[in-house]
């Protein structure tokens, strides 16, 4: 609870003033809250409120305001500035109306701690009694939802009852993810907020079709960091190294395609420099990297890192002649 009063009549009287109202507010926070479980506030009299003050008559409409706002910055005094204040009558006249009771206040300021539902919660919750759920509630047990039905039916949901745009993004999101690129397709056509995530998106969706210009020139029109990105996938799938370096370079998260495009154009140090993730496609590529300097022992260390990370891939790399003299 914080109590204030206006800045006229002086400096003690509104002292005063506001101590009382700071009283009277402290016995109405404990009327009101009465039998709820709530901390005692914490409970203090400002006085003067001459910040509120030059606020409220730096927003307002008051055709002099400029004169108050300098004798404000030009005097520190409170008894100085009202008198100078007061000097001016007719504006006075004006800041007794309408700026000065807004000043004579307590103000009820609380932290709220939101807790929302745990995951076993909201999984219970989707099986149970799904239309308690708001819209950000959808969102969150749709993400946490592993199966590609249980995502389409929560988005589904969000659509329908809350209108979300964000469900219908994630909804094609997810269709993409899963691999179904038709279907995410038709999705990111419904998504109304033409931003620069969804012309990203739209990137994508032409890159997984094979559709290099139109990719390259969505990646481009939205500018974002994921977007970079994407565009030195383009580049180096088009055999344009040189340019996927440039482009990756300075892209933030994960590394492995930073890393293949210093590979691509043989500077091997930049690339074990810039390997800095620790997944197995980087381990892969750290192992590209230590075979072509003719490091071994890296190249069975790094090899040995991805068979505990992805069996596939490193099944994949008995068979890669970057590894041939490995496997022999």
């Amino acid at each position: 609870v914080v109590a204030y009063a206006s800045p006229d009549g002086g400096e003690k009287l509104n002292n005063t003033l506001s101590e009382k109202r700071s009283k009277s507010a402290d016995k109405a926070w404990d009327k009101v809250m009465k039998g709820k479980d709530v901390a005692d506030p914490e409970v203090k009299s400002i006085g003067q409120d001459w910040e509120g003050f030059q606020e409220l008559v730096q927003n307002s409409d008051i055709e002099d305001k400029d004169l108050i706002l300098r004798v404000l910055s030009m005097y520190s005094d409170p008894a100085v500035r009202e008198s100078e204040i007061k000097n001016m009558s007719s504006v006075y006249t004006e800041l007794k109306s309408g700026i000065l009771p807004e000043l004579r206040r307590a103000r009820f300021i609380a932290n709220v701690e939101f807790k929302n539902y745990t995951a076993d919660e909201l999984a219970e919750l989707v099986e149970s009694n799904i239309d308690i759920l708001d819209e950000p509630a959808l969102l969150h047990a749709a993400a946490l939802n592993k199966n590609l039905d249980g995502k389409v039916k929560l988005y589904n949901k969000a659509i329908t009852k809350y209108d979300s745009d964000k469900a219908r993004f994630n909804l094609a999101v997810a269709y993409l993810n899963a691999g179904d690129v038709k279907k995410a397709e038709k999705a990111f056509a419904d998504v109304q907020t033409k931003d620069a995530e969804l012309t990203n998106a739209l990137g994508v969706i032409a890159l997984r079709k094979g559709d290099y210009e139109t990719a390259a020139k969505n990646f481009k029109k939205a500018g974002t960091d994921a977007a970079k990105a994407n565009l030195g996938v383009v580049d180096i799938l088009t055999g344009d190294y040189e340019k996927a370096v440039q482009d990756l370079k300075d892209v933030k998260g994960c590394c492995h395609n930073t890393v293949l495009a210093y590979i691509l154009t043989n500077q091997l140090d930049k690339a074990s420099k810039t390997a800095h993730c620790k997944d197995a496609k980087v381990d892969y590529l750290r192992a590209i990297i230590a075979a072509r300097q003719g490091n071994f022992d890296q190249v069975k260390a790094n090899l040995d890192s991805v068979a505990k990370k992805d069996k596939a891939l490193a099944e994949k790399a008995t068979k890669d002649i970057e590894f041939a003299e490995y496997y022999k």
